[in-house]
């Protein structure tokens, strides 16, 4: 599955899929000290609302899925399913860019990816397809 982003700021956006469903939303709200942003993930429609009719709605619900406490010093810390983990323990600086360091993460897949930070809009792409360059 490809996501898309759909502006250019990570902390404010949502994902898609390929055929423009909305998967995850980003909220991150203005701070003057550390920021987090909120995570949100689509509910399938044939799930209930609690305390509401069983009635089935085509309208996209979001639920909580987790948060990322951005820290500017120490790692970030990710929350989700009742965890908190440190962003450096799954992220690995690699690199740099004129936007900061890059990122290496293992996907679900087993496959080693980078996030590229760029001016015009962050870059996903496959280590392995990156060093065939």
């Amino acid at each position: 599955m490809h996501f898309y982003l759909s502006g250019r700021s990570p902390l404010n956006s949502t994902f898609t899929n390929e055929d423009g469903q909305i998967i995850y939303k980003i909220e991150t709200p203005h701070s003057a000290g550390t920021r987090t942003s909120n995570i949100t993930c689509i509910v399938p429609n044939d799930i209930p609302r609690r305390n509401e009719d069983t009635s089935i709605s085509m309208q996209n619900r979001f639920a909580y899925f987790g948060q990322v406490e951005h820290n500017l010093i120490a790692s970030s810390t990710l929350r989700f399913g009742g965890n908190e983990f440190e962003t450096k323990r799954y992220f690995r600086k690699e690199g740099w860019g004129l936007y900061g360091r890059h990122r290496v993460f293992a996907g679900i897949d087993g496959r080693e990816y980078k996030w590229l930070f760029r001016s015009n809009s962050p870059k996903v792409r496959c280590s392995s397809f990156l060093t065939s360059l």
